[in-house]
């Protein structure tokens, strides 16, 4: 054993003894506490519910600051040792990529635990987890850390701190992980629908390392500490991996039937905004499968083309069978092609239903709808601006509002514009609106680069103000790419086609854009925090992305 090794186990040792001495102090973070506290979600390495191990290592890269004496890969590999010594270290950054034959499979609860070898509860080396079903396609784990300041080498971590990162517990218990969290990871949803993430075939996990330095960002943009400077065994050390459920375990798995489309019907005219879609109920031929997304397309091209042409491309995970379009995502008088599948709960899909053709009605889906409309002098030389759609609005609080939507740079056309009621989005931590909700749709000139447009308000917005975009999925939140100008008179918005995260709330990079949103006033005002939110009565129109950029 290394001098720097054996250093390293008298630190944990001492931090072992000051951990007992210390055990009455209570935990303040919001997740699962130590090993033997109440509420632990640790997984002992001896558990009954353990169906198997990592059998083979795809691939590994060391970090730095790592002796030879523990490179060992084939510690990895089968049971936990619940030891100090009979592990791998990966060094600083380093990762290593285990396989499992057959592959870990999705079920109840936990599916797969990871086990490092720290000999106290709050000497905690962290790293990321990602796993993939092909070996190619890799997808992280969300995760959060909420460390707020640098830890020491050989320092002290709060475990109620960290949530979706391996090594928040001592040796001989491991982290469990959820795959249904994964339905929570940038690009998984598309994935998942396109057959390159199986759910019920995980036969790959990676470990990643974190630099405990603050370096590396948690899933909400946090800085991730963990005990540092190490040296000599730098980095996580990785005693094992354990699967819960494999796929040679579980039955096989009839996929659902495919749904039928009830509303609009097939060649269905004159179909008003907003426009509901609705199939029949879930069916499966296995007993006791329930149904966990719904895949919707809408396209412009009902033939072989469907799939290139697309305007709405989602995943819901709540009210499943109703979605409700708005008007800014569809033209009026158009012909549209639909279809839907449904996904049961071992994320298994249904084939597609039968393609429908719907036409909008002929009026309410261009320009702002006459009800709506309004003049409004903008500017200084009391002239009308033909450029800015001007609509009326009404705020949270009943009372009237105007706003107005102008291009920037990069617009080829503002196709429509509208106040949508906000009753039509999730109630759940909508905030207070001060100007109302806007929806509106745009063509990019260059669907690669950004568009800029400048939402016009009357009355201005006081400083502190915050633009918040709704998105039934990740709910209510403030937009990043929005900028009020000094005196509150306009909010420029940035926004990327295709990128929910950028504004774009039909998730299909189609050079078409569709944004709603709006503004709250004054300084201090208290951001929600993200959230489900569901489709259909008293839920929003838009949800998760398949074309996500990851």
């Amino acid at each position: 054993m290394s001098k720097k090794k054996a250093a390293k186990i008298r630190f944990l040792a001492f931090g072992l003894i000051l951990f007992m001495a210390l055990a009455g102090i209570a935990f303040a973070g919001p997740y699962s506490p130590a090993v033997g506290k109440p509420g632990s979600n640790a997984v002992p390495m001896n558990s009954t519910e353990i169906a198997a191990w990592a059998s083979f290592v795809q691939s590994v890269e060391f970090g730095s600051h790592l002796d030879d004496a523990w490179k060992n890969t084939a510690n990895a590999l089968g049971p936990a040792s619940g030891t100090a010594f009979a592990v791998v270290s990966l060094g600083r950054g380093g990762r290593i990529t285990l396989g499992f034959n057959p592959p870990i499979a999705n079920g109840p609860g936990w599916d797969f635990a990871v086990f490092s070898n720290s000999f106290s509860d709050t000497f905690l080396e962290l790293a990321f987890v990602e796993v993939s079903s092909d070996g190619a396609n890799f997808f992280r784990f969300p995760n959060s850390s909420l460390t707020k300041e640098p830890v020491a080498g050989y320092g002290s971590v709060d475990p109620t701190n960290v949530n979706g990162l391996a090594g928040n517990f001592r040796q001989g218990f491991g982290t469990p992980f959820d795959l249904t969290d994964l339905l929570d990871a940038p690009g998984a949803w598309g994935a998942i629908a396109e057959g390159r993430l199986d759910l019920g075939g995980i036969a790959f996990v990676r470990i990643v390392d974190i630099v405990g330095d603050g370096s590396a960002k948690d899933s909400s943009g946090n800085p991730i500490y963990d005990p540092y400077p190490t040296f000599g065994s730098a980095g996580f050390d990785l005693d094992a991996v354990a699967a819960r459920y494999t796929a040679a375990a579980q039955a096989v798995n009839s996929p659902p039937l495919a749904p039928v489309l009830l509303s609009p019907l097939h060649n269905a005219t004159q179909v008003a905004f907003p426009a509901i879609l609705e199939t029949g109920p879930f069916a499966d031929p296995d007993f006791g499968d329930s149904q966990a997304l719904a895949h919707w397309q809408i396209s412009t091209s009902p033939g072989q083309g469907f799939e290139d042409n697309l305007v709405l491309n989602a995943l819901t995970p709540l009210h499943l069978t109703t979605l409700e379009i708005w008007a800014p995502l569809l033209d009026a008088g158009k012909t549209y092609a639909w279809r839907v599948r449904h996904f049961d709960s071992r994320m298994t899909p249904s084939p597609w239903s039968e393609t429908a053709l719907f036409t909008t009605e002929a009026q309410g889906g261009q320009g702002v709808p006459l009800e709506q409309a309004t003049d409004r002098i903008w500017t200084t030389d009391e002239a009308l601006n033909a450029a800015i759609l001007t609509l009326k609005a009404q705020n949270s609080a009943g009372k009237a509002v105007i706003m107005g939507i102008a291009p920037v740079s990069n617009v080829a056309q503002i196709i429509s514009a509208r106040a949508l009621p906000l009753d039509s989005t999730a109630p759940k931590n909508r905030p207070a609106l001060d100007t109302g909700l806007m929806g509106f749709r745009v063509i990019a000139a260059d669907p690669l680069q950004p568009v800029q447009v400048d939402i016009h308000l009357d009355p201005p917005a006081p400083p502190g103000s915050t633009w918040y975009k709704h998105d039934p999925i990740s709910g209510w939140r403030p937009f990043a790419h929005a900028r009020f100008a000094p005196d509150g008179k306009t909010v420029r918005l940035t926004l990327t086609d295709g990128d929910p995260e950028k504004g774009d709330v039909d998730r299909v990079a189609n050079g078409v854009i569709v944004d709603p949103g709006g503004a709250v006033f004054g300084k201090n005002t208290p951001a929600p925090p993200s959230q489900e939110a569901g489709i259909g009565a008293g839920g929003g129109c838009f949800v998760h992305s398949l074309t996500e950029r990851e």
